[in-house]
Parts: structure tokens; C-alpha cells; sequence
């Protein structure tokens, strides 16, 4: 699998992967992308297209574009096919796992040596600040940035294009940058993994645990902010914004994409359902089960989560049937 948002592919070197698909010229391909964050010369997939993702298809030039079959009509796709390769498929999102997973195949080896200093191996191409400790038995991988007066305990793994702040704390045996996991299955069920590039980013000030995972972006960076503090055994899912000065205790685990805001409080073995936003000073119980966005200033818990107000009118109105039913 590919390792690095950084590459260098001629879409003649690879059109073999697009299943006989119709290419009438040749593209320099250099990086994943998506609609967000569109790139010339970059791969990516458009689920349905409208006004606005045309627009934002027409400021970029010579991209490999997954096109929902549906769209082969769409006013103005003729201008994008004078700018990109379009690739008209039932479902865009399978045929951009399906290609991006086997272009592992055609990568060339990293050469970026090793240097095995005090028990630990770290990259040549690392960067490492002033006063930082990097304790036995670490890893830290290419690309790699750490500011000054940080410390990566003993088991440790920082993995590609990983950017770490100042003063941080990396706990024993966690694991920052891992691979995401996010795929699709095609009609025989196989499954194809998606490549996830965008590395991980680590504001000053953060501190985690042991035994944690912070995941690697799809394209972009997953996100910790400044002072923000995390327990043993927690996931951060592929993805992730998380605010800063936020308390997120052991166990705990967000799904891909999650939205935290700033002063959040996140109980033990709380667990968020994906794609989910949470505002700013809220504080989530112990063992809640997050399945919806939260609004600011609100403490939720249960199963599944809700605001604790209602929660306890809830509850009293189930005492109350409880206790007319007995007396009856």
C-alpha cells in the first residue's frame, strides 16, 4: 500500500488497473485529493456531481476524476473532460479503492536510510527539535517533525509524515500515523483498502497515554489541538479534529471524520459514531454512546447519548408509570 501523499506515476505506467477503461492521453499523477481539497495532477472521486463540485473541478487541470456513471450527461462535463481524465463508473468511491490500492505495485521502494540511535530507529529524513527525548525501543518514521522539548516513550511508533509540536508527551507503545482504516467491498465481497496518506498533526502541548492510536488523514491530516490531553487505550479514527484543551479518558474511542471542539470533557469508554460534530465545551459521560452531533455547553450520557435534562425527565416520567402501575 501506498505510504506517502508524494508520488510520481504516468497514468500509461498504471491504466491497467482501470479495468479497460477508455483513456485517450497520458497524465502525470502525483497525489490523492479530494473535492475539498482539490489538486492538478492529483487522483481522486466524485460521488454525484453538482454546480458547486463542477466549479471546483474546473480550478484544477490533469487529475484522474471517478465520475458517478449518472453524471455522463451533467451540463459542462465536456469542459471537464478538456481538463481531466474522467472515469464514468456505477460507484466512484469502490473504483477509487480499487485503483488506489494497487498502486503499491508500481511505487518504488523508499531508500530513506535508518539510523539506530540509542536503541531506537529513526528516519534520516526526520526532523527532530531541540531537547527532545526519544526514549529505547522507538520508531519514527519519514517525514517526520518533532518539536522541541517533546518526549516518545519506550515502544512508541511515529509513522510517515507525522507532524508533532512542541512540548508534547507520547505515552508507551502508541501508535501515531497507522494506517486508517476505510475501504469498499465490490459485488464478489472483496474487500480494497483505501490508502491513507495525510499523516497525522500533533499541536504543542499534547500529551497522550499508553497504548493509544492516533490514525492517518485520508488526504489530509487527522488533528489534535494545543493542550489537549489523552488517557491510556484511546482511538482517534482516520480523520479527526479535535479542539484544544480537551480531556479525553481511557478508553474512549471517536470514528472517522468526528468534528471536537475546543474544552470538550469525553468520559471512559465513551464512543462516537462517525462523521459526528461536538461543540465546544460540552462534557460527555462515562460510557456514552454518541450517535448524533451535540450543540455547545451540554453534558450527554446513555446509550444512546442525550442531553442529561432530558435524560432525567425521562426518567422521572418512568418512575411515575412505574409507581402508578404498582398501585393500581
Amino acid at each position: 500500500m501506498l505510504t506517502k501523499n508524494k508520488f510520481n506515476f504516468k497514468l500509461s505506467e498504471v491504466v491497467a488497473l482501470l479495468d479497460n477503461a477508455n483513456v485517450d492521453r497520458d497524465l502525470s499523477l502525483n497525489c490523492l485529493a479530494t473535492l475539498n481539497s482539490p489538486k492538478s495532477n492529483g487522483i481522486l472521486f466524485v460521488k454525484g456531481l453538482s454546480d458547486e463540485n463542477l466549479a471546483k473541478l474546473e480550478t484544477i487541470n490533469d487529475s484522474l476524476v471517478f465520475i458517478n456513471s449518472k453524471d455522463v450527461d451533467f451540463p459542462g462535463i465536456e469542459r471537464l473532460k478538456e481538463k481531466h481524465v474522467l472515469i464514468f463508473t456505477p460507484d466512484p468511491r469502490l473504483s477509487f479503492a480499487k485503483f488506489t490500492s494497487k498502486l503499491s505495485d508500481f511505487a518504488a521502494d523508499d531508500t530513506t536510510a535508518y539510523n539506530l540511535v540509542n536503541g531506537s530507529y529513526i528516519s534520516a529524513s526526520a526532523v527532530i527539535g531541540e531537547n527532545v527525548v526519544i526514549e529505547p525501543g522507538s520508531f519514527i518514521g519519514h517525514d517526520v517533525k518533532i518539536g522541541k522539548g517533546s518526549r516518545i516513550s519506550s515502544g512508541a511508533r511515529i509513522s510517515n509524515n507525522v507532524t508533532i509540536g512542541n512540548n508534547c508527551y507520547i505515552g508507551y507503545n502508541t501508535v501515531v500515523g497507522g494506517q486508517g482504516f476505510g475501504g469498499e467491498r465490490d459485488e464478489d465481497n472483496v474487500i480494497y483498502m483505501i490508502p491513507h496518506l495525510g499523516g497525522v498533526v500533533l499541536d504543542d502541548y499534547v500529551q497522550t497515554g499508553a497504548f493509544v492510536t492516533i490514525v492517518a488523514g485520508t488526504i489530509d491530516p487527522t488533528f489534535v489541538g494545543k493542550h489537549t490531553k489523552i488517557d491510556d487505550h484511546v482511538h482517534v479514527a482516520h480523520n479527526c479534529q479535535v479542539g484544544e484543551s480537551c480531556f479525553v479518558t481511557a478508553c474512549a474511542q471517536f470514528g472517522g471524520s468526528d468534528r471536537i471542539g475546543h474544552r470538550v470533557w469525553v468520559g471512559p469508554n465513551a464512543s462516537f459514531m462517525q462523521n459526528i460534530s461536538i461543540g465546544d465545551n460540552t462534557t460527555v459521560g462515562l460510557g456514552a454512546v454518541v450517535t448524533k452531533s451535540v450543540e455547545a455547553d451540554l453534558v450527554v450520557l446513555g446509550n444512546p447519548a442525550e442531553d442529561i435534562r432530558s435524560a432525567f425527565k425521562k426518567k422521572k416520567l418512568l418512575e411515575k408509570i412505574l409507581k402508578d402501575y404498582e398501585e393500581k
